[in-house]
């Protein structure tokens, strides 16, 4: 069985498909999430005795020329079928077929998840619809060559994330991903824990995948892990893709990697992303201790200062949570990335400016303003079509690509939205304090490339990212 994992050609840009919880098309490439899940799939497919590949092709700037070969030879094609690019999904899946007229196509992903019925309709062969994806794909392939797929759509999820193999990242070459605020050159991803218990009506990735479930893997294996590849590749970062990184859990974690390491001179530099609450869930002394055994960066979902808006998010946080936890980040000397949102229909312009100011003052080292999208299978999707906040046409799928505004905000029109995005970068990165406050830190030349790359990624990707004159 021979098996190409294929995130296809899509035109100019970089689009953010794998691992990125809300799509965005970037103009250049300012960074770019290492597809963990997809790698961990190919990982276990190659594991079960089968020929596979991951072929990224805006990533490896491929062409469908560049990849005939390979897809000629192929008997499966695993795509990955979001909102905003499923049409384009469902091209590639023509033009494979056309290429090899024999070959079979899977499609996994959020939107396909949601209606199943769309991709097969549209030829794919098999629709991964929710679950662990990684697993699924590669029980096709097992079942595919005994002759033994005979269903048109699955969906597996592990009992134990411990008995899965480690990701091979050379398979899926770590060096074609990064993080525009990395620190080192080895920068990689794991996946420590699947799923959120928590039921943001914006989020269209934890129930869909995961119901609402979080299950783990255990410390000691991470923390193993984490030691064999700083054996391999020498001093070096990490950025845990969890959904919800369990600070209690990290405990753990931090407590097992510092005993099998000894960490005298930050040999591991490891990050995460959570809910303002687990910062709380551990004392002063815990976090510090966290930081000793490399934490670096947390990366926050804050979305907002208003209670109004966290009250209708569901999100179970609140401003005081977000303040607390930012502070308390702030005096164990761990960098904070705050993630804000603008477009909420329940908002004006007054009030995403008052939380603009709000999170300046609170002074993160980051933060990353992303435009609501509504997507087909949440709650704030049902919303908006209840509440006529749609300003676009909501069955085109395209038009989800967070380019432009999708809904309506209280004394605002669309352009004005997209005006109101840019000012929101602007305001926070591109002011006297912000800018002379990371000049001071600059203590050699790698200080310098770093910051260069954080602007390009500001001013040249997030604040190109959005079309003001795209037509409705």
């Amino acid at each position: 069985m021979k098996a190409i994992w294929l995130f296809p050609p899509m035109g100019k840009g970089f689009p953010n498909v794998s691992q990125y919880r809300f799509y965005k098309r970037m103009p250049i490439r300012a960074s770019i999430i290492y597809p963990y899940l997809a790698a961990s799939g190919v990982t276990q497919i190659r594991d079960a005795g089968h020929d596979v590949k991951l072929i990224d092709c805006s990533t490896m700037e491929k062409t469908w020329m560049d990849i005939q070969k390979d897809i000629q030879e192929a008997d499966l094609v695993i795509l990955e079928g979001r909102t905003p690019i499923i049409k384009e999904i469902w091209k590639a899946v023509r033009h494979v077929k056309q290429i090899n007229h024999g070959v079979k196509v899977a499609v996994y992903g959020d939107h396909v998840s949601w209606n199943p019925l769309g991709t097969l309709n549209e030829g794919a062969d098999y629709v991964i619809q929710g679950g662990d994806y990684d697993y699924a794909n590669a029980q096709l392939c097992n079942d595919l060559e005994k002759g033994k797929a005979h269903y048109r759509m699955l969906n597996l999820q592990v009992s134990d994330l411990d008995s899965l193999p480690v990701v091979d990242r050379e398979l899926v070459n770590w060096r074609n991903y990064f993080e525009s605020w990395k620190k080192r050159d080895v920068f990689l991803w794991n996946m420590s824990q699947r799923g959120c218990f928590y039921h943001c009506i914006f989020c269209a990735w934890a129930e869909t995948f995961w119901e609402n479930r979080i299950r783990y893997r255990s410390p000691r294996k991470v923390a193993e892990e984490t030691c064999d590849l700083w054996i391999e590749y020498g001093d070096l970062e990490i950025l845990d893709d969890a959904d919800l990184f369990d600070f209690r859990w990290g405990l753990k974690y931090a407590a097992e990697l510092y005993s099998k390491m000894c960490l005298k001179h930050n040999e591991v530099l490891w990050s995460c992303q959570t809910h303002p609450s687990q910062v709380l869930s551990v004392t002063d002394e815990q976090l510090k201790f966290m930081k000793k055994a490399g934490l670096s960066v947390v990366k926050l979902g804050i979305e907002s200062s208003h209670s109004l808006s966290h009250n209708m998010m569901k999100k179970g946080s609140s401003r005081v949570m977000c303040e607390k936890a930012i502070k308390r980040l702030q005096d164990a000397n761990v960098m904070v990335h705050a993630n804000m949102m603008i477009g909420f229909p329940w908002e004006n312009k007054q009030m995403v400016l008052e939380s603009l100011e709000w999170i300046k003052k609170l002074d993160p080292n980051q933060a990353q303003f992303s435009l609501v999208i509504p997507y087909p299978n949440t709650e704030l999707w049902m919303m908006a079509e209840q509440n006529d906040w749609f300003i676009q046409d909501k069955m085109n799928w395209e038009l989800y690509d967070a380019s432009f505004p999708m809904m309506k905000m209280d004394g605002l029109s669309g352009e004005e939205i997209v005006d109101l995005y840019v000012q929101l970068w602007r305001g926070f990165y591109l002011n006297r304090k912000y800018i002379w406050r990371h000049l001071k830190t600059i203590r050699h030349w790698e200080g310098m490339k770093n910051l260069w790359r954080g602007f390009k990624s500001v001013r040249f990707g997030h604040m190109k990212a959005v079309n003001r004159e795209r037509k409705q």
